[in-house]
């Protein structure tokens, strides 16, 4: 029995683009506007990459007031603004 590799279409990767939380969309945004890397915003967070790529995606969220905090610095922008809750 042959067994087809799972892929995914491009409607599927679509779909999961909506799903990201106003923090993933603007993290991502903010994080290339900057020119960052997601490897070297780990580095200045003290964090491993993928744990960018999943907050990024909206699997996670950072964790605690401080690394919010920095990582708002980091980018320039506001910890509202991160979280959806300001436009600037």
């Amino acid at each position: 029995m042959f067994i087809f590799p799972l892929r995914r279409s491009v409607s599927s990767c679509y779909l999961m683009s909506m799903d990201r939380t106003p923090l993933a969309v603007r993290l991502r945004e903010a994080r290339k506007a900057r020119g960052h890397t997601q490897a070297v915003l780990a580095h200045k967070l003290g964090v491993c990459s993928q744990t960018v790529s999943r907050w990024e995606r909206g699997d996670t969220e950072p964790q605690g007031l401080r690394l919010l905090l920095d990582l708002a610095g980091i980018l320039g922008v506001s910890v509202e603004y991160l979280m959806g809750l300001a436009d600037e």
